[in-house]
């Protein structure tokens, strides 16, 4: 599933999915934005340990912390933005990990 988040006033978007299926290609959990001057993404497990942090929008996560994959779960994201209009967003949702598909 698709997750879209608008910025009405300064036209300002990101797009994220809520599920991300890690196998032995190069997927990666990131977003689509437009239309932001910054915008950061961290992961956390179940435990709130952060497993990811990125400030570049072009470096996703990749499914792993500290080189290990991740386990198979839900994970919780954070993005924090601001619009080129010096608005800033934060949002929160759930990403699933899936690491085999039957």
């Amino acid at each position: 599933m698709e997750i879209i988040y608008f910025s009405e006033q300064n036209k300002a978007f990101f797009r994220l999915y809520n599920v991300f299926y890690k196998n032995n290609l190069k997927t990666f959990f990131n977003f689509a934005r437009f239309g932001w001057s910054s915008i950061i993404l961290s992961v956390f497990d179940r435990w709130g340990v952060q497993v990811f942090k990125s400030h570049d929008d072009v470096i996703g996560w990749d499914g792993k912390n500290g080189g290990k994959l991740c386990e198979q779960g839900v994970y919780v994201y954070r993005v924090e933005a601001v619009t080129m209009g010096g608005k800033e967003f934060v949002r929160t949702g759930h990403v699933t990990l899936l690491s085999k598909i039957k």
